[in-house]
């Protein structure tokens, strides 16, 4: 079709069909044949807009007007199409499209529409908010755009070049502000995002660097600074080129910050840029404070010489609410008046700090300055200084004289400020003359500093002779010259220059300083005093605000006229105008603590300091004051804030650590007073006070050694100087009273942690101190009483009261012996009592032989001495100490009746005198009445009960009265009340051991052992050991527990040494005890140390005397230990020639395993026994015979054994351990008739007399009740014990033991018994043995075991149940889901478990060498072996690893080791023979198997694995005869199950007898179900059995623990046929065929 055919097809379409698509196709084809066919374009882009494609419209619209300029169709089809864009808002699309007809225009130099479709543009831009192309599209109308010669021809419709530069830097700058709140916003939200103001500082960084805004302001203000070039500007349009210009100023300080240092050229002319435009803003008096300010900071110049014309446009122009123009009106004011009030207050309101202005912040440090407002002004001259170095950084250029006002001001800040400051000052000023070395303000201020704060006048008369140097006429130079003189001494030359300074310019400080150059010649010249008033009050009319001047009249009234109280009100009056006048608040204070006014005093100083916070006097003084109203907390905070700003004041750091002290805040009070010794190191003060913190933080050796250096040194010092003042000597006499208070306490502290040889050296020391303290003071009371205290002490310390010399004690006596004598003004009952009491003379000319004795007399002289000085007891308080004395004296009498027995009742009469007498002085003590009780406890227990329940009364929370009183109810047998007041003991202080020791001992004395122990030991671990009744009560329970039990003998060192410890740390508290002795010996006697043991016994021995029942146990222990002796001399030598020597020498043959020597010894003891010995050494010779010829092993012996136990439980029927080696013996012969007669004879006995034996009868009788098949009876027996003694966790364990082995099917009940019992490896074990582990699919036995090696991981028994556990658990998973379906990971466990055993088998708690390394070597053999059955392909395996299966295979041969015990032969073998099968050697298997069955025919794993390798080879006969063999040799339940499978496959057999008493002997919980089932087939053949056949079968079924298989599917079958015989032969053939397939017959694991 032609071209011209296909346009008309396209016209019509588009015109009259409307068929835009047709129209676009045929347009389309034309343009395929002619590329530039203008008409088709023009069709296409017209059928494009109506489909609603604008681009491809518009792209075809450009194509038809490049093709053709000169056709209409096009344009006008364009216009329409920019039309339809404005209508439907599509703005966006609008911009592009105008772009793009722009272009055209332009090259078709068609200005007008160029002119039109440029403002379209703009306002489309505007509209979309694409401003930087509205921008664009405006600057094409300025040159040298290349559109702007073509717009210039159209007449009049050009805008200014200026206003257009306007809306451009409007459209930019709105642009960069929208772009910089997005950015923000987005940069905000991300997780590590900066802080605000850092991330809008980096934003606008980032859109300075890239902005244009600077090119537009600097063309901006190019353009506008042609002449007449804003003539034209509407008013609009000027404020908008202001506010440009503003902008412009704000863009050069955004790159003046962000242009680098090192660009010093580009900083220099942004600079002057920045300048130039400024000045063109100040001007135009343009009304923004910034121009202004950039100015005035730019200049260079002293703070009186800013630019007053630009101060005062500032003003004018400015509003006069800004914060500039305030501060130049201020400025204006003080250049012309000076400083004022007004001023002041004016840059109060003002926020000067936000203004960063170098200018405003130079006339706030000035103002300060003249107002002497020092630490306002300090902050000003900081912030100056700030200021001008962020000035110098940013603009490159210096500001050199605004950095010198700032360092001369911070000069002079530090110097008035406080001592403290004086360096800060002369750093600043030095600095200041570095900058400008001739600058005499800053000489000036170097000069006082020296003068003032230094006190160097001759520096000072230097620099101020530099200053004159340096202007001669200087007013301020002559003056301070001066002054400096007046310090030197130069009074005369002084005055004359102060008086030409008065005629030249007089002030205040002149007439001031006049007056204190006379007032210090008036010892020269009559007049003076007189005439320095006058110019004191001169220099008061001159300025009544001069503090100094009213300081000086204060001084004059003081010290010239002699009126302390006028001269305090000056005081207060300089001290209110000058809060920094030290001279003045001191002299206040002192006056208002002189008066007794110590409020007052820190109220001055309160005020001092909230005038000036860095007034150190005033909080050094208020501080003071403060500890003087016993305000300690707010002292505190007054020493700190002094110290804060004078560190190296010794008093400050003295006064704090006192604070602290009183406050008890030790560790901060031990800082103080280190820091004021190091400060000071000569002062002793800080060092004593050391001492007491150390003291009353307990760290009394530290405490010790500090006071006692310090005693030293002040010691020395009065015998070096013999008029010591009064102060020193009363210092010295406190410490010395502190000391010896802190030995004392050191003493009791050494006694609590068992040091008692220290703690006897320490009280002695005590002693000597306090006589010395004496000597220097004898009126104290204290010295008496640390004599009295630390003699006390020694009652508990008896073993040493030799480290107490004679002469101390002879010097105590003659010090203390008429301390008993009344005195005048004795109270009528204390001197009667004083009278009254016994009194033992000393002869105190020679030193005293030291004794317990001894020392308890001095302690009773010392406090006598003490209730002397303490009447007549006038006051509450002297009532309460004569109390507490006359206790004191009682408790001595105590201990010397205690220590003295012989005395009789007169000291304990006196002592309860003592008490009774202190309760009447103070009723409310409780310490009191509690002594009172304890002592009159066994003679007057009615005295006693009162005199506790009164102590109760007054404190119920008093673990010590509710024990005492606790003790004495049970001394009197009442238990029930004694168990209730150490209950109430225990809630008081649970930490109390007295009530745990009276809890035990009413376990004793209703017969808990048990229980005894548990509290005793609870006691012992809460003293430490330090306690004698609970030590004494502890190691005696432990020491017969441990001998008691059944393996003490292989108990090891470690536990027998902490027994021995204690008891030897109690001999050194309690030597006069032989039980202790005695204990103690037996405790070294286990851990082999002999010859000590020998030693203590013997020193029980001594101590025995007479008591003939209680020394021949000791001599039996005595014998014991002699006949142990490795010395063969020594043990043939018989220590007694009597029935227990005849034991000992028995024991010893026996432990070295001579039986028949033993078995005399024993019959000799027997015989030779004696009603003397009584019936316990016979009935243990007895026991000992018994046991030995058990232990020889023929039949003889064994019916001779028993014989002699029944002759032993016939003399004495509760002789618990014959008894119960009778039942043993009865169990283990077989002979049940003996067995049950020992269990009922032990079943008459009480709970509470078997004593330590109650554990083992229980378990002897559930083990008889056991074997005679009542399993509820065994059972009920354990459960007995766990219900009497359910706090003992052992018992819990051994139930669960028990339980899984009387009812595996409550192995449920055993686990939870295990784990309540808290002893997990019972758990597991109860598991294993119940036969749970093979339905335990979530591995509990497994996690019990491991919590067991957890809970002891030094325990053999805890990883041997960990394998057994993981073996088990290996085995279950290989016989029920195969081998395959055991984890690789649980069988590397087994192996590293075994290796653990095997590698650490020496190295075990409670378990022997010889046991571990025989249990590992299985262990490790049997681990290894699995791991290469268990493999995919276990030939394989071992081919490739034959060096690892022959070490397996190695420890388990024991063809060359007899040393293997009998009990494990079987085990080897039968492992061994597991190896030989996996190498397939069947025929060493076999033999292997023979042999441990030869040696054990009722080992049940060699039985089950024999027989598996006949099934395997196919040697059912071999199999079923040695299955009967084996059945028949025993009827044990375990060979049963295994040889039942070959019973039941080899015969289904006739009802013979033989094989109805194996099935009726099958009938027992440990046997499988098959047992169960060969029963079952035996009675089905039998006539009348098939019934209880069926029931059996049903039974068996029904169990949860046995899975019914296919075979006994057949049986139940089989039986059920046999009741009509129907079928049974079809079910018989059945059961055969699947016997002879079992799978179980080929499983060899």
């Amino acid at each position: 079709m032609s071209v011209k055919s296909l346009l008309k097809q396209a016209k019509d379409a588009l015109v009259d069909a409307k068929d835009y698509a047709l129209a676009r196709d045929r347009a389309n084809d034309v343009l395929s044949e002619d590329p530039k066919n203008y008409f088709a374009l023009v069709f296409l882009a017209a059928a494009e807009g109506n489909l609603g494609n604008a681009e491809e419209s518009r792209q075809a619209y450009l194509s038809a007007i490049g093709v053709n300029r000169q056709q209409a169709a096009a344009f006008q089809g364009y216009n329409q199409l920019l039309a339809g864009l404005e209508k439907d808002g599509k703005w966006t699309d609008l911009v592009a499209a105008l772009e793009a007809i722009r272009d055209v225009y332009a090259e078709g130099n068609d200005a007008k529409n160029l002119h039109a479709t440029l403002l379209k543009l703009v306002d489309a831009a505007i509209k979309a908010n694409e401003r930087l192309k509205a921008a664009d599209a405006l600057l094409s109308f300025i040159p040298p755009h290349p559109y702007a010669s073509l717009l210039a021809t159209l007449p009049d419709t050009t805008a200014s070049p200026l206003s257009t530069l306007l809306r451009v830097t409007s459209l930019h700058a709105a642009h960069e502000r929208d772009l910089f709140d997005i950015q923000v916003a987005l940069r905000r939200k991300r997780l590590d995002a900066p802080p605000l103001e850092a991330l809008q500082r980096a934003v606008a960084g980032e859109i300075a660097a890239g902005s244009k805004l600077p090119e537009l302001y600097a063309r901006l203000d190019a353009v506008a600074g042609e002449k007449g070039a804003t003539e034209a500007l509407t008013d609009a349009e000027r404020d908008q080129l202001r506010k440009s210009r503003l902008s412009y100023v704000g863009t050069l300080q955004t790159q003046l910050s962000l242009a680098p240092s090192s660009s010093t050229g580009a900083k220099h002319a942004l600079y002057t840029t920045l300048l130039s435009l400024c000045r063109t803003l100040v001007s135009s008096h343009v009304s923004a404070p910034l121009p202004y300010q950039i100015l005035l900071d730019s200049s260079d110049v002293h703070v009186e010489k800013y630019d007053t014309a630009i101060v005062d446009d500032a003003v004018a122009a400015l509003d006069a609410e800004d914060a500039l123009a305030r501060v130049a009106g201020a400025y204006t004011g003080w250049i012309e008046g000076g400083a004022s009030e007004e001023a002041v207050e004016l840059c109060d309101t003002v926020a000067i700090a936000p203004l960063k202005s170098i200018f405003a912040t130079s006339f706030l440090t000035a103002l300060l300055l003249d107002v002497k407002d020092w630490h306002r002004a300090l902050a000003a001259a900081q912030r100056l200084g700030e200021l001008v170095k962020e000035q110098e950084r940013v603009c490159g250029v210096e500001v050199g004289q605004p950095a010198l006002a700032s360092e001369i001001a911070r000069g002079r800040c530090y110097a008035n400020l406080d001592a403290g400051s004086r360096e800060e000052a002369v750093a600043w000023f030095e600095r200041a003359l570095r900058r400008d070395p001739e600058n005499v303000e800053a000489v000036l201020g170097l000069g006082d500093v020296h003068l003032t704060r230094y006190a160097d006048p001759t520096r000072a008369s230097e620099l101020f002779t530099r200053a004159l140097e340096l202007s001669p006429d200087s007013i301020p130079a002559k003056e301070a010259f001066a002054w400096a003189q007046y310090h030197l001494g130069n009074l005369a030359q002084s005055l004359a220059m102060l008086t030409e300074v008065a005629d030249a310019a007089d002030s205040a400080q002149v007439q001031y300083r006049l007056g204190r150059v006379v007032w210090d010649m008036r010892d020269d010249t009559p007049t003076a005093a007189t005439e320095a008033r006058a110019h004191f009050m001169r220099a008061v009319k001159l300025d009544p605000g001069f503090a100094p001047a009213y300081t000086a009249l204060g001084q004059y009234l003081s010290e010239h006229e002699g009126d302390a109280s006028r001269a305090h009100r000056f005081y207060v009056k300089a001290l209110s105008l000058d809060p920094l006048d030290e001279y003045a608040g001191s002299r206040v204070v002192e006056y208002c603590l002189q008066q007794g006014d110590a409020p007052q005093a820190v109220e001055v100083c309160k005020v001092a300091t909230e005038a000036n916070p860095r007034a150190a006097w005033a909080w050094k003084k208020k501080a003071f004051a403060e500890m003087e109203t016993k305000s300690y907390t707010s002292s505190i905070a007054s020493f700190q804030a002094a110290i804060r700003l004078s560190v190296r004041d010794p008093p400050l750091w003295s006064g704090l650590g006192d604070a602290y002290l009183h406050e008890g805040k030790y560790t901060a009070a031990t800082k103080a007073f280190t820091r004021a010794s190091e400060l000071e190191p000569d002062n002793v003060y800080p060092r004593y006070k050391l001492g007491l913190v150390k003291q009353r933080t307990r760290y009394y050796e530290e405490a010790v050694v500090e006071l006692s250096a310090v005693a030293a040194e002040l010691g020395a010092e009065a015998e070096a100087e013999a008029d010591t003042d009064t102060a020193s000597s009363a210092l010295r006499v406190g410490m010395l009273q502190a000391l010896a208070a802190c030995q004392t306490e050191l003493g009791r502290d050494l006694v609590a942690k068992g040091v008692y040889g220290r703690a006897a050296e320490t009280f002695a020391t005590a002693l000597t101190t306090a006589l010395q303290g004496h000597q220097a003071a004898e009126a104290l009371q204290c010295w008496a009483k640390v004599v009295g205290d630390s003699c006390l002490a020694f009652r508990g310390l008896p073993a040493y009261v030799q480290y107490v010399s004679g002469e101390t004690l002879a010097e105590i006596a003659r010090v203390f012996q008429d301390a008993h004598q009344a005195t005048n003004g004795h109270s009528s009952a204390v001197g009667d009592l004083l009278a009254g009491l016994p009194e033992k003379k000393t002869d105190t000319d020679g030193p005293l032989r030291p004794s317990l004795e001894g020392i308890i007399a001095c302690a009773s002289l010392a406090y006598r001495h003490c209730v002397r000085l303490c009447v007549p007891p006038v006051g509450a308080r002297k009532k309460h100490l004569l109390a507490g004395c006359l206790h004191d004296l009682a408790m001595s009498f105590f201990a010397r009746w205690k220590a003295e027995p012989s005395i009789g009742v007169e000291y304990y009469e006196a002592c309860v005198k003592c008490l009774t007498l202190a309760t009447k002085y103070h009723p409310t003590e409780v310490t009191v009445w509690n002594s009172l009780g304890v002592v009159t406890a066994l003679k007057e227990p009615g005295l006693s009960q009162h005199a506790f329940i009164t102590a109760v009364e007054l404190d119920n929370k008093s673990s010590t009265t509710w024990s005492n009183l606790g003790f004495l109810y049970l001394i009197h047998h009442d238990i029930d009340l004694a168990k209730r007041a150490f209950s109430q003991a225990q809630l008081a202080n649970p930490e109390d051991p007295n009530s745990w020791i009276g809890l035990a001992l009413i376990n004793r004395a209703i017969g808990n052992s048990s229980e005894e122990g548990s509290l005793l030991a609870h006691a012992y671990d809460l003293s430490e050991g330090t306690h004698v009744e609970g030590t004494f009560n502890y190691c005696l329970q432990n020491v017969k527990q441990k001998i008691s039990a059944t393996n003490f003998r292989s108990l090891s060192n470690d536990e027998w040494f902490g027994l021995a410890f204690a008891l030897a740390r109690l001999v050194d508290r309690n030597n006069g005890d032989p039980v202790i002795h005695n204990l103690l010996g037996v405790c070294l006697e286990r851990q082999g140390r002999n010859l000590e043991a020998e030693e203590a016994f013997d020193r029980a021995l001594a101590l025995l005397d007479d008591d003939v029942k209680r020394s021949s146990d000791v001599r039996a222990n005595v014998g014991r230990v002699v006949f142990e002796s490795p010395k063969d001399d020594r043990k043939n030598d018989r220590s007694a020639d009597d029935a227990i020597g005849s034991v000992v020498q028995g024991i010893v043959y026996y432990s070295e395993r001579e039986t028949t020597k033993a078995l005399e010894e024993f019959q000799r003891a027997l015989r030779e026994s004696t009603s003397r010995d009584g019936n316990k050494l016979r009935d243990f010779a007895s026991l000992l015979s018994a046991q030995t010829l058990y232990a020889m092993g023929e039949p003889q012996n064994l019916e001779a054994a028993q014989r002699q136990l029944l002759q032993s439980a016939t003399q004495t029927t509760t002789h618990v351990p014959s008894l119960l080696a009778l039942c043993a013996l009865g169990l283990v012969t077989g002979d049940g008739n003996v067995a049950t007669a020992a269990g009922e004879e032990l079943l008459k006995l009480p709970a509470h007399s078997l004593g330590d034996h109650d554990a083992d009868v229980d378990d002897i009788l559930s083990r008889l009740f056991r074997l005679q098949g009542d399993s509820k009876a065994a059972l009920r027996f354990v459960q007995r014990s766990v219900h009497r003694y359910p706090h003992m966790t052992k018992r819990w364990a051994h139930l669960a033991v028990v339980i899984a082995r009387t009812a595996p099917r409550k192995s449920g009940a055993a686990k939870s018994c295990g784990e309540v019992g808290k002893d997990a490896l019972a758990a597991s074990i109860a598991v294993v043995a119940s036969g749970q582990i093979t339905v335990d699919r979530r591995g509990f036995a497994v996690s019990a075991a491991q919590k067991a090696v957890r809970l002891s991981p030094g325990s053999f028994g805890a990883w041997s149940s960990l394998w057994v556990a993981l073996r088990a658990r290996i085995a279950f998973l290989s016989c029920t889901e195969g081998s395959q379906a055991v984890p690789r990971d649980l069988v590397l466990s087994l192996e590293r478990t075994a290796r653990h055993l095997w590698e650490n088998r020496d190295q075990f708690d409670n378990a022997s060498v010889a046991h571990s390394t025989l249990w590992s070597r299985l262990m490790l053999s049997d681990s290894i072996l699995s791991g290469f059955i268990l493999s995919p392909n276990p030939t394989t395996a071992v081919e490739e690893d034959v060096s690892t299966f022959q070490q397996s295979a190695a420890l388990c041969d024991i063809t060359d080791d007899p040393s293997v015990p009998d009990g494990f032969v079987p085990m080897f073998w039968t492992l061994s023979a597991r190896h030989y099968v996996l190498a397939q050697d069947y025929g060493s298997a076999v033999a292997s198997l023979k042999a441990a069955l030869s040696r054990d025919h009722t080992y049940a794993p060699a039985a089950r694995l024999l027989l598996a390798i006949y099934n395997q080879l196919g040697l059912p006969r071999a199999g079923d005869s040695t299955a009967r063999a084996l059945a028949r040799s025993g009827n044990d339940g375990a060979i049963l199950s295994s040889v039942s499978w070959n019973l039941l496959r080899g015969e289904l057999t006739a009802a013979s007898e033989n094989n109805r008493t194996l099935a009726s002997g099958s009938v027992q919980p440990e046997v499988e179900a098959v047992s169960r089932l060969l029963q079952a087939m035996v009675l089905g053949r039998s006539s009348g059995g098939p019934q209880r056949a069926v029931k059996i079968v049903q039974k068996v079924a029904e169990s949860e623990f046995i899975k019914v298989g296919a075979w006994e599917e057949a049986f139940l079958g089989w039986a059920g046929c046999r009741l009509d015989s129907a079928n049974s032969e079809s079910w018989e053939q059945r059961m055969r065929n699947i016997l002879k397939s079992e799978s179980k017959f080929n499983c060899i694991y």
